[in-house]
């Protein structure tokens, strides 16, 4: 390497460093302040090697082993300082954890075994497999020209960085991201400075774009923090490789001027790229399925849905097989691919230390994985596709058939006299790839009483349930099983809220505002208020109870209103979750759901069609009220005594209650 290369790769592993290396100086009683620091190594004439430095010296001051057999549980109190410096730190997510935690021990439930750094190593190893000759990209000479990111979707992304993102494996967050590229001040110089970064910026996202970046600085680009999330109630384990915040940025940039036209592209079967509410009507279709009419026309025959389960898909997935998908699909991204896949890349643990690598796959915590898995994975899903509607129509049934896939989350439907021989071809073309199906975690959904159907259920291929299962996190199966099972989901999301009381009163509210209360709103779109009108009501109260007990005062009528206005009008903006504003947010996705149906999936239009009404304010009364306030001419009194969302609602539909 050049040595005008070598001082450019060191300045920028500084200026990735940077951050983190701030909030560690922070950290030192007595140490040198950060201010001094900074105006000391914008001095160096290699300012990237004083941070590296710097790094190295706090590293071996404050160095830890994460787990250990002598490693003692954090008490309450250090839980809770622990949430104050993530909070300032603008990582949410990982504080909302915490906060969890500590209402564990408030339950009194006993502590977590810790894992020793050793168990993490053999874990990541395990998820994070070998690479073989799959996973081998072919030459680079014939790969399709990149595309070029506009300096506008740039500027739009960072914009709209979501502030409780985790870090990744620097220091950078969003916020310090947002405030660096965005902050206005009075200085045009310092103006100027912020539209030449967000240019040279651009530039350096066009490089590997065009696959011209250093192999170097993709290398260390690439590099992930590595995250253990447990899964099926503990028995398992989720890997994560949460990218570099710049990483990151790139890749959502990408994806705002990109994923719309690809993801189009991947209709009807798979929902997860571009497309506007994919996850919830992936949700709901599974219910529409559910319901969809079919012995009362088709000769006593129903609908199954089937729920596949893959192990471990996004890190078993070859790469080649996704360079060469992307080469078909989405040509423009190929090169991306190959600068930041084309090679291992190396996972670390948040204290620093070297953990394993990803060879294989896609990282989950990268924003492109969901575009690369599910364009690598569309072959496939075309051919599950094409081969269940060949067992219907060799079974002689009519119902409609077919593959829904939001990226590795799969579900096959199909009438009851086809379900077990298409759950079979579906595990053998799997299976054919480098992917595997987890018999043992699928399931075949029929309706009650309707097993026998099916025939032998003893030489099944997957286990038989006629109450209901979760797809994408969405309750589906009879209303009894979707609203206990609703009820017990909205429990859990609640079940945090009174650890607020024991950290401080700004981060409480912050998060509060900003993670705890916003957690309902999924289920309240993907389901029916009928069905979760009493969860969402016991919710509410405890958001109540939980504001009340970090302002230190008793819950009023009063609290109770300031705190669902909108803080533009004096209010906490803290929206309830049992009222119209939830009745609105189901029929928005009632409305994306049918007209995905009627555009791309015509046949299952009964199971849309037995919806039952909704009309925004009736459960909750709210409705009534404005109608006798018109009706009093007490127009005037509207903006005082209603909130916002039913203003808006009042002012839409003005002419049908007038």
């Amino acid at each position: 390497m050049e040595p005008e290369e070598r001082a450019a790769l060191t300045n920028f592993v500084g200026f990735l460093l940077l951050p983190g290396v701030v909030s560690a100086m922070r950290g030192v009683k007595g140490g040198e302040r950060p201010l001094d620091f900074l105006v000391a190594a914008s001095r160096e004439e290699h300012p990237g090697m004083t941070v590296i430095n710097k790094a190295k010296a706090l590293r071996a001051r404050h160095s830890h082993t994460l787990g250990g057999p002598g490693r003692q549980h954090p008490t309450t109190q250090q839980l809770a300082h622990r949430v104050d410096g993530l909070v300032d730190e603008g990582r949410f997510s990982a504080a909302a954890v915490v906060v969890g935690q500590i209402a564990a021990k408030i339950r009194g439930a006993p502590n977590p075994p810790s894992l020793p750094v050793e168990a993490i190593r053999e874990h990541i190893g395990r998820l994070h497999p070998a690479a073989d000759e799959m996973d081998i990209l072919p030459a680079s000479a014939d790969d399709p020209v990149g595309v070029e990111l506009l300096e506008r979707h740039v500027t739009t992304t960072i914009e709209r960085l979501n502030i409780r993102s985790a870090s990744g494996a620097t220091g950078w967050t969003n916020q310090c991201i947002r405030t660096l590229m965005l902050h206005i001040t009075a200085d045009q110089r310092t103006h100027d400075e912020r539209r030449e970064a967000m240019t040279a910026f651009t530039a350096v996202c066009n490089q590997a774009l065009s696959g011209k970046l250093h192999l170097s600085v993709a290398w260390l680009w690439a590099t992930s923090r590595a995250a253990l999330i447990p899964k099926d109630n503990g028995t398992g384990w989720r890997p994560l490789g949460i990218g570099e915040s710049w990483y990151r940025l790139m890749g959502r940039a990408v994806l705002l001027q990109e994923s719309v036209g690809i993801g189009q592209s991947l209709l009807p079967h798979q929902l997860a790229v571009g497309i506007k509410g994919g996850c919830e009507i992936g949700a709901r279709l599974a219910q529409v399925i559910y319901d969809h009419e079919g012995a009362s026309r088709e000769g006593g025959e129903e609908m199954c849905l089937i729920q596949m389960d893959l192990e471990n898909a996004f890190n078993r997935q070859a790469r080649r097989r996704i360079f060469e998908a992307l080469c078909d699909i989405a040509p423009g991204l190929a090169r991306l691919f190959r600068v930041f896949y084309g090679q291992p890349s190396r996972l670390y643990l948040a204290s620093g230390e070297h953990i394993g690598t990803s060879a294989t796959g896609v990282r989950q915590g990268d924003p492109l994985a969901m575009l690369f898995f599910s364009v690598g994975q569309q072959p496939t899903v075309v051919a599950l596709s094409d081969a269940v509607r060949q067992v219907r129509d060799e079974v002689g049934s009519t119902l409609p058939a077919g593959i829904l896939a939001y990226a590795d989350d799969t579900s096959v439907y199909i009438g009851e006299r086809g379900a077990d021989l298409a759950a079979r071809r579906v595990v053998d073309i799997i299976n054919g790839t480098r992917m595997r199906v987890k018999i043992e975690k699928c399931r075949t959904l029929v309706r009650p009483g309707r097993t026998h159907q099916l025939g032998h259920v003893a030489a099944a291929l997957f286990p038989v349930v006629e109450d209901g299962l979760v797809v994408l996190g969405s309750p589906t199966g009879t209303d009894a099983y979707r609203q206990a099972t609703i009820d017990t989901m909205v429990e859990d999301m609640a079940s945090p809220l009174p650890a607020l009381t024991r950290i401080a009163p700004q981060p409480a509210y912050a998060l509060l505002q900003l993670c705890f209360n916003t957690r309902p709103r999924f289920m309240a779109r993907v389901s029916e208020p009928r069905l979760y009108w009493p969860a969402m009501g016991r919710f509410d109260v405890a958001v109540d109870d939980s504001l009340a007990g970090i302002a230190r005062v008793p819950v009023t009528p009063l609290l109770r209103r300031l705190r669902a206005l909108p803080q533009r009008f004096s209010g906490l903006g803290l929206p309830r979750h049992q009222g119209g504003i939830s009745e609105k947010a189901c029929l928005d996705a009632r409305e994306t759901t049918a007209k995905f149906v009627d555009e791309w999936l015509p046949e299952l239009r009964s199971g849309i069609d037995s919806l039952p009404e909704v009309e925004v304010g009736r459960m909750d009364q709210s409705l009534y009220r404005a109608e006798i306030m018109l009706e009093d001419g007490e127009e005037e009194e509207l903006e005082r005594r209603l909130p916002e969302y039913m203003l808006q609602h009042l002012a839409t539909h003005k002419r049908d209650w007038l």
